[in-house]
């Protein structure tokens, strides 16, 4: 298993590219709040993460052409005595902040995703530059002012703000789910077994059928119903997307490259 490593620079994009810096789109005056003298961010420090998924976790697209079955992908955050992360030693290397957390996590079936790996331009955001799925920014609390850095995925979209409150967002969900897409099509998460897919299937019609003996008032209970009877009929219509063949997975790259981009070559095997 390679152990996964933040960048040293959570901003950084191709060479060349002269797109601005996260932090700074952040800071503008068309987005930001200018509630900090000190013209950062006004929301609180967090703490780094990783994306993961495990194979028991898939949802259906809500935003693109097709229903499609996406992997449902969550936070592994990085912070001493959080989900078996450890305080790290003075001279310790980064990794081992978290290296036996990711490592248990791995060997029960989690599958890691690179935060080093730039995201094809076709599933960012509209203004967003190029980069990794976190993103750094140098922020100052509303609160007490502290400064510290805020960790964001790179769909949380910032939002105008009124001066003195926090720095709100705004999540672009057709971006995001076009990158879980792209996630089970290039073959780093792999498509669901029939058994897992059947399984959720099943307990969404539980939910429609347990919806249909409550006892509720006809106005509301129609409602409910066709709320919970179209997101079975989602479940019942959605496309697992497979895992592409090489010929197939090299369409999709070259799909999301841009005109600035050049795929590298592949190195001859050895014989």
């Amino acid at each position: 298993m390679t152990m996964p490593s933040l960048p040293k620079n959570l901003d950084r994009r191709p060479a060349g590219m002269d797109a601005p810096d996260y932090a700074g789109l952040m800071r503008s005056a068309d987005f930001a709040s200018q509630s900090s003298p000190l013209n950062l961010l006004a929301c609180d420090p967090n703490q780094p993460f990783f994306l993961r998924h495990h194979p028991k976790a898939w949802r259906i697209s809500t935003t693109l052409k097709l229903t499609l079955v996406l992997p449902d992908v969550t936070k592994h955050i990085i912070a001493p005595g959080v989900n078996g992360m450890r305080t790290r030693r003075k001279n310790e290397a980064p990794e081992m902040q978290y290296r036996t957390a990711v490592m248990n996590a791995t060997m029960k079936g989690w599958t890691y995703l690179d935060p080093a790996a730039l995201i094809p331009q076709e599933c960012l955001p509209d203004g967003v530059p190029p980069g990794s799925y976190i993103r750094e920014m140098a922020c100052q609390g509303l609160i007490n002012r502290t400064i510290g850095k805020h960790y964001a995925e790179a769909w949380e979209i910032p939002i105008r703000t009124l001066p003195d409150d926090p720095q709100s967002f705004q999540w672009d969900q057709e971006k995001y789910e076009r990158w879980l897409k792209f996630l089970v099509e290039s073959g780093q998460i792999e498509s669901p077994l029939p058994g897992i897919w059947k399984g959720l299937t099943e307990r969404v019609r539980g939910h429609f059928e347990r919806a249909q003996s409550l006892n509720l008032q006809p106005n509301v209970a129609k409602r409910y119903l066709k709320y919970r009877g179209d997101i079975l009929a989602n479940y019942e219509a959605a496309t697992v997307a497979d895992w592409k063949t090489p010929e197939e997975l090299a369409e999709i790259a070259a799909s999301y490259l841009t005109a600035s981009d050049e795929p590298k070559k592949p190195k001859a095997k050895r014989t």
